[in-house]
């Protein structure tokens, strides 16, 4: 099929560069000058294992570029896949400009056109969201939903860091939309992945997505509130955990359910957030999804408690995005640490392989210079720096060094582990080791 992706983020990469893998003709398209010159020149605007590779191939045999012209990809396309950001407002709720911007662009566009045109929106929107776009793609175009476009929701289920795992072995996949040509479009898009496909209503696609960040947000500060109370317990709360997981008749899955560090992302803080607006929007009460924020935000406020408990004033960290195997600092805990530590007086290092060999453009680049305009001076280049003069060694992400490597660390280091991520407590002397729920 003839593709056009809007957004070359996370989702719109991935997508965009797998799908012309499996043999569609996609051209990507951002705003962003940079992104798409990195693309077309076969180099990647992110940071995801396995994405360098896909992007050189699908580039280099033409099954795949980029550009800025909204026109020129809906002309040479049939289906648009929308994947652009969603961000909160600040009242929390989704702010949609960006997929009616780009609902407008393609409505303009396919004025023009004589085929017939599918846009299949796939960034998390809140229920509804579909509906307006339809009656703005009507408005711009003059065309008929139906009969010259459709308009439909297909969410994806990808993490950052496994994006491409994912996107080949999705749970399900789900197309809400009211007419059939476009439900038929997608299935056949995805004609060559192994799973269950749904034609739902665009509502319920739309809630899916929230639904399932809601429950994973929940599951992670379930596991971290049973953490606490593990520590306070004089219990080893990932110990318990694990056992806890084996049930997956009534407990359902092991994903999530580790004590650590606090969620953060693109996707969980900001969809919990727009989740609640939204049946606070429809009188409905949701206690348990607004306490899910505020037990994830305490579970940051005891981080802070337990450095200052361990009385150093140099503190060193390894891993600064929200998560291992991506570049993303968007609603990165680590982030609002270094940030909180050097409001309070702490010199700070902090050890990134991602964020070193990342170009820094876009959003990443903003936040940097909003949150940690420090960053350039702390930042260090090798690891081992991190343990140099530094009384405390935070471990947020355990993706840079093996056993091997943290144990020789230790060995010439006089340095405490205050470790967030739970899988160096067998290497470390009990009296430098500080597990955070274990």
């Amino acid at each position: 099929m003839r593709v056009s992706v809007f957004g070359l983020g996370y989702v719109g990469t991935v997508s965009g560069v797998c799908l012309a893998k499996e043999g569609h003709q996609v051209i990507g398209v951002d705003k962003n000058v940079d992104k798409v010159k990195q693309l077309n020149a076969r180099q990647t605007p992110i940071v995801e294992p396995g994405i360098n590779d896909i992007i050189s191939q699908t580039v280099s045999n033409g099954s795949f570029r980029a550009t800025t012209d909204a026109g020129d990809a809906i002309m040479n396309s049939d289906i648009s896949l929308i994947a652009v950001g969603t961000y909160s407002s600040a009242d929390g709720s989704a702010n949609l400009q960006s997929i009616y911007h780009v609902m407008d662009e393609i409505g303009a566009a396919i004025k023009n056109k004589n085929t017939y045109h599918s846009i299949v929106i796939r960034s998390t929107v809140p229920p509804g969201t579909t509906e307006v776009s339809i009656g703005r793609v009507k408005k711009t175009s003059g065309k008929k939903h139906g009969i010259d476009f459709g308009v439909g929701m297909n969410p994806e289920f990808l993490r950052e860091g496994v994006a491409l795992s994912d996107f080949y072995k999705p749970p399900f996949i789900v197309i809400g939309a009211v007419d059939q040509k476009t439900a038929d479009t997608v299935k056949c898009l995805y004609a060559f992945l192994k799973a269950d496909f749904h034609h739902v209503e665009t509502r319920q696609a739309e809630i899916l997505k929230y639904s399932c960040n809601a429950f994973h947000g929940l599951k992670v500060a379930f596991a971290n509130e049973m953490g606490r109370i593990c520590k306070a317990s004089g219990v080893d709360g990932r110990q318990l955990m694990k056992i806890f997981s084996e049930d997956t008749i009534l407990n359902v899955s092991s994903k999530y359910l580790m004590p650590g560090i606090p969620f953060g992302g693109s996707c969980l803080p900001k969809d919990i957030k727009a989740l609640a607006n939204f049946a606070e929007s429809k009188g409905v009460r949701v206690p348990l999804l607004d306490g899910i924020t505020a037990s994830n935000n305490i579970h940051f406020g005891e981080i802070l408690r337990r450095i200052e408990l361990l009385e150093k004033t140099s503190v060193g960290i390894i891993g600064l995005t929200f998560k291992e195997n991506t570049d993303d600092i968007r609603e990165s805990p680590p982030v609002k640490l270094v940030r909180c530590l050097l409001d309070r007086g702490y010199k700070v290092k902090v050890y990134d392989e991602n964020l070193n060999k990342s170009q820094l453009i876009g959003t990443n680049l903003e936040l940097l210079v909003r949150l940690l305009p420090e960053f350039k001076t702390i930042k260090v280049e090798n690891i081992n720096e991190v343990f140099q003069d530094n009384g405390i060694v935070i471990i947020t992400n355990d993706q840079y060094f093996d056993n091997k490597i943290l144990t020789e660390l230790l060995k010439i280091k006089d340095n405490m582990i205050f470790d967030l991520q739970g899988n160096y407590k067998i290497l470390c002397q009990k009296d430098k080791y500080h597990g955070f729920c274990w």
